[in-house]
């Protein structure tokens, strides 16, 4: 539970009205109530105490806090695995229109490597869940007051990984915009107290985030991709380009750059490309077929073939047949 700690006990620092973002603090609370000990090495104590999410996460962790270590620790774990679960067969009730047992197969497999949520903690877990549960409840017409407090509480614990999906209902229009309005004044509502409250005690906290951010993404930190990161090199690794361009160049002023230059250029490429097989989709699926699936897939995979290969006559003439 390494990533809960990193949730729990600067929920209780704040509770104890002391800057939940001063690292210093929240170890004394740590060291005061923690669980562990002697028993912690340095690396988990520095995830422990470096608290990294925005102050409205508080708003979500702050109950859980209230309760003592063991049962907030059961508390979180219930929760995790149940909106996990509970998501999964929401997700699997929408693509069971369509290919139920591809979907069932997909979503076992996404659940049999989703251990490290449980294991660890992490909230993504519940705030991807609720994300899911909001976008259900739209999707379907039912239980709209859920699907908004759902959606919501997924934006105040991380936005970064569900803020794209609450954009998407937001630019979609019609109904879909009003719920994507009334989500976010929800989440207003549900985040600016304790905002304020953090604010008060720990007036400094901008900075303070920014350098419990940075403690981290040091080269040699727990998050420098390069081989030199203090964090594991396993299911804990993030890994991207730097992770793999490191081997070769371990040093960020490289492989930052050439991971840049390897992604951004192909995507302007990509443009008169995408344009060009999506109208010729599009004239397709109006016409009169027997069978639209097929010729809608068909489409799809040529556009994936032109993006992913370079612009030659032969390779477009093979995806506009």
């Amino acid at each position: 539970m390494l990533d809960f700690r990193l949730l729990y006990y600067p929920a209780r620092c704040l509770l104890q009205h002391c800057d939940p973002y001063n690292d210093t603090e929240v170890l004394r609370i740590y060291e005061k109530e923690g669980a562990y000990g002697a028993l912690d090495t340095g690396k988990e104590r520095q995830i422990s105490t470096r608290y990294v999410y925005l102050p409205s996460t508080f708003s979500f962790t702050v109950p859980f806090a209230m309760f003592q270590w063991g049962t907030s620790k059961l508390l979180w774990i219930a929760l995790t695995a149940g909106s996990l679960v509970f998501a999964s067969f929401l997700i699997w009730n929408v693509g069971a229109n369509y290919a139920p047992a591809i979907s069932g197969c997909l979503i076992g497999f996404l659940l049999a490597n989703s251990e490290l949520l449980i294991i660890k903690g992490i909230c993504a877990g519940i705030a991807v869940s609720f994300c899911v549960i909001g976008s259900w409840c739209f999707i379907r017409e039912r239980f709209i007051p859920v699907g908004i407090l759902c959606l919501a509480a997924s934006l105040a614990i991380k936005p970064q990984d569900t803020g794209l999906v609450w954009l998407y209902f937001l630019l979609a229009g019609r109904v879909y915009r009003k719920r994507a309005l009334l989500t976010i004044g929800t989440t207003i509502v549900m985040s600016l107290p304790v905002v304020l409250w953090v604010w008060r005690v720990s007036p400094q906290w901008m900075q303070e985030l920014h350098s419990n951010v940075m403690a981290f993404a040091v080269h040699g930190g727990l998050n420098d991709p390069a081989p030199a990161s203090a964090g594991t090199h396993g299911l804990g690794m993030v890994i991207s380009l730097q992770a793999v361009i490191s081997v070769f160049w371990d040093n960020p002023h490289i492989y930052n750059p050439v991971s840049y230059l390897i992604v951004v250029p192909p995507l302007f490429g990509m443009d008169v490309r995408y344009r060009t097989v999506t109208s010729h989709s599009r004239q397709s699926m109006a016409g009169d077929c027997s069978n639209c699936g097929f010729l809608d897939a068909a489409c799809l995979s040529s556009a994936i073939r032109c993006q992913t290969d370079h612009l030659d006559s032969s390779r477009l003439r093979h995806a506009l047949g």
